[in-house]
């Protein structure tokens, strides 16, 4: 049975949606969806999906009534003599290092290397030493995407400048991108790891991270660095991590300043990483929970300090509470431009819980400190509270431009995106 009606048959398809989505439904496995594997399928499935009347999307969850599988695009290219590698939309981090490291090439992954790279790049992806390389984001030279249209385009600066700055950052609903080619860079080695203090109550765990707010305020842009507060029955659970890049002496007094401050991590997990795979080993496991909310910071006063350290020790067991420094290379647009939200913010938050309501509640009580603003990467569900909170950090203009290309793109609305305009 074909996935939608065939082209012969999109009249009256179109005419009978209701049975035309029973037919779209049969035989997929809703976890799993429909396994792409060229961009000419994916064409076809596009233009039959807008036939009739029926929604795409490539996520796991939330609405859409034909869920793509994109893990047949699995393809990596690696060319060595320009420093830049060819990767497909199936590919994950885990496997994106594994094949470059080889080559002695490193990627720019974020936290979760189970994530598709393509996908995860295209929200931003804040890595471990974002502050000295930039987004991995800034790296794309080239987009491989079939429209909503169904036909298969490359988009890059020269070809097409405003939808090329609109796709990183913008990262959905312009197209399925199935393919991105990114610059690598030369990470060779990186001192790193995470300071782990005992569960202690909020107002010791609150003196520990104001000793590291101040900390960072001079802190150069090869150092990379933020702070886990988890919560448990016992205490918070307070980790301060690091990435160093470059001089290794350097990296190592700049840790020793911030030790003479604090008291003795109960595990100290700081090491000296060299290649091959360097970017791959700077990843510490991520709390097994599910939803997300995010925010951002102009500044971290030391009242907003201790309201992390108070929400986190009132949160259910397991909640953990981010706060990461951002600044440097972060805050720099590549010359090839991008939209990535939220590039000027010092500081972000992300509330991990085991429910929405739970994450929420932790962003709520630091509300008073941060802009209203959010950024893809920092995971908040698609929802109308964080399409607004994009809008906050992206500002009115580029909102709207992106807006005006998916409504160019996509009159029909065939694709479920991972955030929606604000209508005024």
């Amino acid at each position: 049975m074909p996935l939608v009606p065939s082209a012969l048959n999109r009249r009256r398809a179109t005419e009978n949606v209701p049975r035309a989505r029973a037919r779209a439904r049969g035989g997929v496995d809703e976890r799993q969806g429909v396994r792409v594997t060229s961009a000419d399928e994916l064409g076809r499935i596009l233009r039959d999906a807008s036939a009739a009347g029926l929604r795409v999307t490539t996520a796991r969850s939330g609405p859409g009534d034909v869920r793509l599988d994109l893990s047949g695009f699995d393809e990596t290219t690696v060319s060595s003599s320009i420093w830049a590698v060819r990767v497909g939309a199936g590919v994950t981090w885990e496997r994106l290092i594994a094949r470059t490291a080889p080559h002695r090439m490193a990627v720019l992954p974020g936290d979760d290397l189970g994530r598709a790279v393509v996908e995860h790049t295209l929200a931003g992806a804040v890595g471990p030493v974002a502050r000295t390389f930039g987004l991995a984001a800034d790296h794309v030279l080239s987009i491989d995407l079939v429209t909503p249209a169904g036909d298969a385009r490359t988009v890059t600066p020269a070809s097409d400048a405003d939808l090329f700055r609109a796709l990183c950052g913008g990262a959905s609903g312009l197209g399925v991108v199935t393919a991105l080619t990114v610059g690598t860079v030369a990470l060779q080695s990186v001192r790193a790891g995470t300071w782990w203090f005992a569960p202690a109550p909020a107002d010791d765990v609150a003196a520990v991270v104001q000793r590291w707010r101040t900390w960072v305020a001079d802190l150069p842009e090869s150092t990379s660095t933020r702070v886990l507060l988890t919560a448990t029955g016992d205490g918070v659970v307070l980790g301060l991590r690091f990435a160093h890049v470059g001089d290794l002496d350097e990296g190592a007094a700049l840790l020793a300043e911030l030790a003479d401050e604090v008291p003795a991590p109960e595990r100290n997990t700081v090491v000296t990483l060299h290649h091959p795979g360097v970017s791959g080993r700077l990843r510490e496991p991520a709390p097994p929970v599910a939803r997300a909310r995010g925010g951002l910071f102009d500044t971290l006063p030391s009242a907003a300090v201790d309201a992390v350290a108070a929400a986190a020790a009132a949160a259910a067991p397991g909640t953990s509470v981010e706060l990461r420094l951002r600044g440097g290379a972060i805050a720099r647009t590549p010359p090839v431009g991008g939209c990535v939200p939220g590039r000027r913010a010092a500081f972000s938050l992300r509330a991990l819980a085991a429910t929405q309501a739970e994450a929420d509640d932790v962003a709520d009580a630091l509300a008073p400190w941060t802009t209203g603003g959010t950024t893809l990467d920092l995971g908040d569900p698609h929802d109308a509270r964080a399409a607004r909170a994009l809008r906050v950090a992206w500002g009115d203009a580029t909102h709207e431009r992106i807006t005006r290309l998916r409504g160019e793109l996509d009159p029909a609305g065939v694709l479920v995106a991972s955030w929606e305009p604000v209508r005024d």
